[in-house]
């Protein structure tokens, strides 16, 4: 697999730094230690 782009961390930034990226037609990973769809507390 090939991607343009690696996001280390799925907290907010990371989040939106994978989604931006992937609708400017990046081909985006995003790597999360933690388990997929975890609760995160913000502000």
């Amino acid at each position: 697999m090939q991607f343009d782009i690696a996001i280390i961390g799925g907290g907010p930034g990371g989040s939106a730094a994978a989604i931006s990226a992937a609708r400017a037609g990046l081909r985006v990973v995003l790597c999360e230690k933690g388990p997929y769809g975890r609760d995160k507390v913000c502000g």
